[in-house]
């Protein structure tokens, strides 16, 4: 098999395996605070004045990337794809998101779970992290430009060269022609975001746990209640998307 059909492969079985990389990011994430509780000088901002601001910064990725998928779904044309297993789209995005990096979405993913990454504290944990994210991406990124190469052709490569691969450039962005559509918005986010937000009620709830003096801090009840907010969301969309398949079988 050829390197660029191998590369092709490899990208295809990540993209349905995204779905691990939670579990991978929640087991090691709580091998990494016990360690942290263990040997406090290893944690960023351990017991500092600091603490809760870093805990902070660390959510607000994780809602900048669940912002990111929102907006990329929500504005995405009609007769495309968002999942790589489907390929029935019709349509080559190049407006919004997709006016200011080639994959949107995985870069949204990123940052959603460079959030609990970050929240463990753990240098060395973080930059394995980053690495492994770093080959996990680059896979399904290959896979996804040689699918839409074969798809779109001269079109695809026209767009391509205007419109970075890695580093996002907002001064090229274009203002979508599709209307914001709340359900395909919330399409695949609301479960991963959940997800995000549990990882870190957990690390946060394991770091007091594990604390010589507990001390559960106005941030942990926030991602609680996100946490109930965001699950409760992707429930209701849930019903809407089962409700709008009804109508159209009854019609």
């Amino acid at each position: 098999m050829a390197l660029q059909e191998e590369l092709e492969k490899q990208g295809f079985n990540l993209s349905t395996s995204a779905k691990g990389l939670p579990l991978f990011v929640l087991i090691l994430g709580y091998i990494f605070l016990l360690t942290s509780a263990t040997y406090p000088e290893n944690y960023f901002f351990q017991n500092s004045k600091y603490e809760s601001i870093y805990e902070l910064t660390c959510l607000l990725f994780s809602l900048l990337g669940f912002a990111v998928m929102v907006y990329t779904n929500g504005y995405s044309a009609n007769g495309t794809s968002l999942d790589s297993r489907d390929r029935r789209d019709e349509t080559l995005n190049k407006n919004g998101a997709y006016s200011v990096v080639r994959h949107p979405l995985c870069y949204g993913m990123l940052l959603m779970w460079l959030g609990p990454a970050l929240v463990t504290g753990n240098l060395f944990f973080i930059i394995s992290f980053l690495l492994f994210c770093c080959v996990f991406f680059e896979r399904i990124m290959i896979a996804e430009e040689i699918h839409c190469k074969r798809k779109y052709g001269f079109k695809y490569s026209v767009w391509a060269e205007q419109v970075p691969a890695l580093i996002p450039s907002l001064r090229k962005f274009k203002k979508p022609d599709e209307k914001f559509d709340i359900i395909r918005a919330f399409k695949n986010s609301t479960g991963k975001f959940s997800l995000v937000l549990l990882s870190f009620f957990v690390f946060d709830g394991l770091t007091e746990i594990f604390a010589p003096k507990p001390d559960y801090n106005d941030l942990y009840f926030i991602m609680l209640i996100l946490f109930i907010t965001i699950t409760a969301a992707g429930e209701f969309d849930d019903k809407l998307k089962n409700g709008a398949k009804q109508k159209d079988y009854d019609a």
